[in-house]
């Protein structure tokens, strides 16, 4: 789409923008308002010259939408290269123009629109959430490796584990998990941090656009494709990720968190989608394509170690007030047998105690 044929009228060219880079991504443009909020609230549309902006930037850094395609082609074609490699390559093979910082302005770009995943950031540090720390696309990493890594899956020898949790998802609801330990779900665009748990300040990030795992889900469907066992090798050469992972993300929302068949979990959904901006495709439960829907023995082989760690946290339900707190950090095993052997013996105590004072007021009875 050449920027010279998008010099019409203000509204149908940014319907014309959106339009394009949704069927070069996800292959329709319906249904998918949470994604282009997320895109018109990172980059400014500078729809005179069919160019998005980084407002941060100055003087601006323009980069051209049609640029944005080109761009994710060499990704899927290139993902063996590392971040260096493909930065020099974009520059060559799409403008020789651009900067270091319009380079990497367009791989961020790219990656969101493209996998959803933040990738390129100058200067920014790895940050860490409970127990996860994340850092970003480093220089010399391969794209492949990078996506894996975003994406870790569960280990053998947690997989028994793993399935127990999910066997026990009723606990997992997001009523039991507000209300039982004042938890609260907060919004991630960037699906690699999806399920992540905030202990210290009781948050689960969510991945909340279902469009976009919808959209690509039915992309495998109309493939024809046997995709359950794709590999993220393969479904980022056809340019999304793994099938099953869209699959799981979307099934711990609307199966496990909010359950479609759950009142409770379901209103506090709805407050998230009218005031914390969540996607309303989240309320929308129409299957795991082409996944079954409701199966018993749903795997969960990218995000069952997040569910455990949040599991745990429910069985375990560590105390809130300083006293609580205190107690809980200076008692061990040793210690609860010793409060245990004292509260029986307390309780021995007791009930010797009763019986000497009915005896003695039957006593006092006979001798009156």
């Amino acid at each position: 789409m050449a920027t010279s044929t998008l010099n019409g009228d203000i509204a149908t060219l940014s319907s014309d923008y959106k339009k394009a880079i949704a069927e070069a991504f996800l292959g329709n443009s319906k249904d998918l308002d949470a994604y282009f909020r997320l895109y018109e609230r990172r980059f400014k549309n500078d729809q005179r010259s069919g160019a998005t902006t980084q407002p941060s930037q100055q003087p601006p850094c323009c980069v051209l939408h049609e640029d944005i395609i080109k761009a994710a082609a060499i990704l899927k074609q290139k993902s063996h290269l590392t971040l260096g490699a493909i930065r020099e390559k974009l520059k060559t093979e799409v403008s020789p123009r651009y900067s270091i910082d319009q380079l990497n302005f367009l791989l961020e770009f790219t990656m969101q629109a493209m996998l959803m995943i933040d990738a390129v950031a100058p200067d920014t540090k790895p940050y860490k959430v409970g127990r996860h720390q994340f850092t970003l696309w480093s220089e010399g990493e391969s794209l492949l490796d990078f996506v894996t890594r975003c994406f870790p899956q569960v280990s053998a020898e947690r997989r028994d584990l793993v399935g127990q949790v999910v066997a026990d998802k009723r606990s997992l609801k997001a009523w039991k998990l507000k209300k039982r330990l004042h938890i609260t779900f907060e919004a991630t665009d960037n699906l690699a941090n999806h399920l992540l748990f905030d202990s210290h300040k009781r948050i689960i990030y969510v991945f909340h656009h279902a469009g976009y795992l919808k959209a690509h889900l039915n992309l495998w469907q109309q493939s024809g494709a046997d995709a359950r066992n794709v590999g993220i090798t393969r479904a980022i050469s056809e340019r999304t990720l793994s099938p099953r992972l869209l699959a799981e993300t979307l099934h711990s929302l609307q199966s496990i968190l909010f359950h479609y068949g759950d009142t409770k979990s379901n209103e506090i959904l709805q407050k998230l989608v009218n005031e914390e901006g969540f996607d309303p495709s989240c309320e929308e439960a129409n299957g795991y394509l082409p996944f079954k829907d409701g199966l018993k023995d749903f795997m969960y082989t990218y995000w069952g170690d997040r569910l455990a760690i949040i599991h745990a946290f429910t069985l375990d339900r560590p105390p809130r007030g300083r006293i609580g707190k205190l107690v809980k950090r200076h008692t061990t095993d040793r210690n609860l047998f010793i409060i245990a052997v004292m509260a029986l013996l307390v309780s021995a105590a007791v009930g010797i105690i009763q019986t000497a004072i009915a005896w003695m007021a039957w006593k006092d009875q006979t001798n009156i």
